[in-house]
């Protein structure tokens, strides 16, 4: 199977939806035998060294990769071998979901209990004596607790 591969230099960090990038190289490639979407090893023909590089778009496949490794197999033939980058893969199908969200890095709800923030709810302490008092003969104790028992 032959299709276009070009290969590209980044200009933004790799962990954004919307990367710039230019374009370095253009060439005609063949998947290497037994390789998968997601890692795929592609071969290509180039009289040169590959160099500049560090991300690529397969438009047959409809996805952009990282480059892992730029190898030399012999003569002008190159083993490129790939790794998938879904958040621009699939950005515009990532920016048409709706969500609630609970919580992000610059906002969130301190009423919210879970195990990544821990919070104390302040515990309302009070002492009430009852009118009439105890008697040491018929003494007694009673303890209310309200309030969620699993927030201690």
């Amino acid at each position: 199977m032959s299709f276009d591969i070009s290969l590209h230099k980044l200009l933004k960090p790799a962990n954004s939806m919307h990367k710039t990038m230019t374009n370095v190289y253009s060439f005609n490639g063949t998947l290497k035998e037994g390789s998968s979407l997601v890692d795929p090893v592609v071969m290509v023909e180039h009289s040169g060294a590959i160099t500049g590089v560090n991300y690529a778009h397969i438009s047959s496949f409809g996805r952009y990769y990282f480059i892992k490794d730029i190898r030399n197999v012999y003569n002008n033939m190159w083993e490129i071998s790939l790794h998938s980058d879904p958040l621009t893969s699939f950005a515009t199908e990532i920016e048409a979901c709706e969500a609630v969200i609970a919580k992000n890095e610059t906002s969130w709800n301190l009423y919210l209990n879970d195990n990544n923030y821990r919070c104390y709810q302040n515990p309302y302490i009070i002492q009430k004596a009852f009118p009439a008092g105890f008697s040491y003969a018929n003494f007694s104790k009673v303890i209310a607790i309200l309030g969620d028992k699993q927030a201690v």
